[in-house]
């Protein structure tokens, strides 16, 4: 009942058109480099609109945006039928080895051929956790997990260290570049990273995050 009264404030203040009003936008951690350059580009076409930014796991995420509290937010494939959504970017996977590590040399690598490696994996609610370990259960077995942390440049200097195995989207990884880290291919089905915009079904979408939506299909369409 909160969030339908949230949503009928927020269509009458749309009648102002987006001279003013606010984006209520959810990020996670792991991905808000990827919207950086976008939030320029929305500032200056919308300098009247107020960007409130809200970061967590996309666990965390999803409960907010379906309280009403954001108007939208990033998480990854698959989703609750509680929302629609919008693909925003596809990558596949990388594992990050240390350098001295016994498949540093190997181009690809699939999930059976690192089931005996301690993983270095995020903090609970971090969707990419939960992407990889259905995939290792699919495989039959669970990983032993060496480590945590939400930050990604710890984990880059724990593989380093040679403490565990981690996992990013290939264009995270690359921009992460270690001397002491080593990147492989992971070459298992179903393990896409497949990053979306999400939203309540049925609830109303703000002006400002329809304006989010459109800037994002202009500057990356999706074939």
């Amino acid at each position: 009942m909160l969030a339908e009264h949230d949503d009928l404030a927020a269509e009458l203040s749309e009648l102002q058109g987006l001279k003013c009003g606010t984006l209520r936008l959810g990020l996670p951690a792991l991905s808000s480099s990827t919207f950086a350059p976008l939030f320029a580009i929305y500032r200056e076409r919308y300098p009247g609109i107020d960007i409130r930014l809200v970061e967590h796991g996309s666990g965390r995420l999803e409960e907010i945006l379906r309280a009403g509290e954001i108007d939208i937010a990033a998480s990854l494939l698959p989703v609750s039928d509680d929302f629609e959504w919008q693909e925003v970017q596809r990558e596949r996977l990388m594992v990050l080895v240390s350098a001295g590590h016994a498949l540093a040399r190997q181009p690809r690598v699939d999930l059976p051929g690192l089931k005996d490696r301690p993983f270095l994996l995020f903090e609970p609610g971090f969707a990419l956790n939960r992407l990889i370990l259905d995939a290792c259960r699919k495989r039959g077995f669970e990983p032993t997990v060496a480590a945590r942390s939400s930050q990604v440049d710890f984990i880059v200097e724990l593989v380093a260290s040679g403490l565990g195995i981690a996992f990013l989207p290939q264009s995270m990884a690359e921009k992460r570049s270690h001397p002491s880290v080593r990147r492989i291919l992971l070459d298992e089905p179903d393990t896409e990273w497949q990053l979306v915009m999400i939203w309540r079904r049925g609830a109303f979408l703000s002006h400002a995050a329809q304006a989010w939506l459109a800037m994002w299909r202009e500057a990356h369409p999706v074939s």
